[in-house]
């Protein structure tokens, strides 16, 4: 008896010291490098990731993600005013997904029952329900940037710096 309660404190402790679910944004370019994209191309795109929620609703406690969606920015040319035009797209997904149904854990039942020299034996199987993962459908936005009046454009708190637009593609820095 001692035993199991002093397993239950350890296993209770344990969950308990797991952190909160946070967020992460992972930029697809390095940071402070000069890059060109031509029309069309992805300039950056931003992966966002969060801590698998345990049954607590606190991170897992051994360091898996599970995908919140992306944002990516491309350059689609130039008006014929000058101005730089941009479509940034953002995806994002709606999950129930969690340790317990990751995992697919469930609960074993097994009773068997003995008839003179006859044993019988009865199983049932449970398991948690497959996680709900969908993505919604793309928020699409089409802008104009003139680069006489600012330089910066920021996605998902990444700042892209804008260095030389042209008919042909544009020049840039995440910083």
């Amino acid at each position: 008896m001692l035993g199991r309660m002093m397993l239950a404190f350890l296993a209770s402790a344990i969950l308990a010291a797991c952190a909160t679910v946070e967020q992460e944004s992972r930029a697809s370019r390095p940071a402070n490098v000069e890059t060109f994209s031509s029309i069309g191309d992805v300039m950056l795109r931003v992966d966002v990731r969060e801590d698998l929620p345990n049954a607590f609703g606190r991170a897992d406690a051994f360091g898996r993600t599970r995908d919140r969606g992306f944002s990516d920015l491309r350059f689609m040319g130039l008006a014929a005013d000058g101005l730089a035009i941009f479509r940034r797209r953002d995806v994002d997904i709606v999950t129930n997904e969690n340790t317990m149904n990751r995992t697919g854990l469930g609960t074993n039942t097994f009773t068997a029952t003995q008839h003179g020299n006859t044993i019988t034996g009865t199983g049932i199987v449970t398991r948690t329900p497959a996680p709900n993962i969908q993505a919604l459908p793309p928020d699409t936005i089409e802008f104009t940037l003139d680069l006489r009046q600012g330089r910066t454009i920021t996605l998902r708190e990444q700042t892209i710096e804008i260095l030389e637009a042209t008919p042909s593609g544009v020049r840039f820095v995440v910083r």
